[in-house]
């Protein structure tokens, strides 16, 4: 026998919910092995409000669920880690923030302003709340690493504390072809640090994460290559780059466990820059790694203290890169390591 499967759609229009307290939303059918949530209207989340979905699956039939955006005050729709969700698209989505708890993977239906673009995390450590929201405007801040060519005028916000791949998405209004000149080899992902946009090492998707379409000028969406100290960028966001291929591409983390896969610290390109010195710092600004020049990939930092046996904890380390070559800045950014 089947267990029962029990259809729950919402149709309030223009409903305004701003409450201060978690509402477990239809969690009541938990006792159901399988239930559904439909969202055919409208909903405004208040400031401070959180509207949680606990229902097996939710499908996004029609209507925009927004969230007062807010500073420090925002609503927010959440997912519990089994709730999953089907058919967002311009039409319906949630615009907004978006949390998650103990979601593993999660693909984020976001939206602002009519302009539907999702993003996605991966977690591989301990998992705890991700807030995340897109905003279909310009950052306030433009100062970028020389790296850096052009910024796409809107970003996304997330908040969270553990380690985890990024994804982001693009449309038709993303106008990727102006942002890289139709050069979508030159795309990357960019975070905001809060003085200025750094490099995050990131690698065109085979297929868009959201709809397992081909990935073009006109949709498609990118990763970084490792997993991001969420905490280190208060903002994230699409940009193209300036000679990628002459620069030094640093990976934003590695996995020392002895396996043999990600053990080491690879930086690409580093041959290039043969008198780079590279440094390496934790979170108090102590020193943890020292290279003078002709950094070996294949030989890599293997996430010891100052190369001796102790090997680091689990942590973000800031790294700068004197490259040492005239005209050229200093790269640096975030790197983790985890086990």
């Amino acid at each position: 026998m089947k267990s029962p499967k029990l259809l729950v759609t919402f149709r309030i229009l223009n409903y305004w919910f701003n409450s201060s307290i978690l509402l477990l939303f239809f969690g009541l059918l938990s006792s159901y092995s399988h239930s559904q949530f439909n969202i055919s209207s409208d909903l405004y989340i208040g400031e401070n409000a959180e509207m949680h979905i606990a229902v097996d699956e939710t499908t996004f039939d029609n209507g925009i669920i927004k969230t007062d955006r807010k500073a420090g005050k925002y609503g927010l729709l959440s997912f519990a880690s089994t709730a999953k969700w089907e058919g967002a698209s311009t039409e319906s989505n949630v615009d907004g923030f978006i949390r998650i708890y103990d979601n593993e993977i999660f693909s984020f239906p976001t939206s602002n302003e009519s302009n539907f673009q999702p993003a996605m995390i991966k977690r591989t450590t301990e998992n705890s709340p991700v807030d995340l929201a897109f905003f279909n405007t310009p950052h306030s801040s433009t100062t970028k690493e020389f790296t850096i060519k052009e910024i796409s005028p809107f970003y996304w916000t997330v908040y969270g504390n553990n380690p985890a791949v990024i994804s982001f998405s693009w449309t038709p209004l993303s106008d990727l072809s102006q942002l890289t000149n139709s050069n979508l080899n030159d795309l990357s992902i960019l975070g905001f640090d809060g003085s200025q946009w750094r490099l995050i090492d990131a690698a065109l998707d085979d297929n868009n994460f959201y709809d397992n379409s081909s990935v073009t000028l006109l949709s498609g969406s990118i990763s970084s290559k490792n997993p991001v100290n969420l905490e280190g960028y208060e903002a994230y966001t699409l940009g193209s780059l300036d000679n990628k291929g002459e620069l030094p591409l640093v990976s934003q983390g590695f996995t020392p466990n002895g396996d043999g896969i990600n053990d080491t610290w690879y930086i690409e390109n580093i041959e290039k820059f043969p008198n780079a010195e590279i440094s390496v710092y934790n979170r108090w600004g102590a020193i943890v790694f020292k290279s003078f020049g002709n950094y070996d990939n294949s030989n890599g930092w293997n996430g010891t203290f100052k190369g001796n046996n102790e090997l680091l904890p689990d942590a973000p380390y800031l790294y700068i890169i004197t490259t040492n070559k005239e005209n050229m800045e200093n790269i640096s950014g975030w790197i983790y390591i985890t086990q």
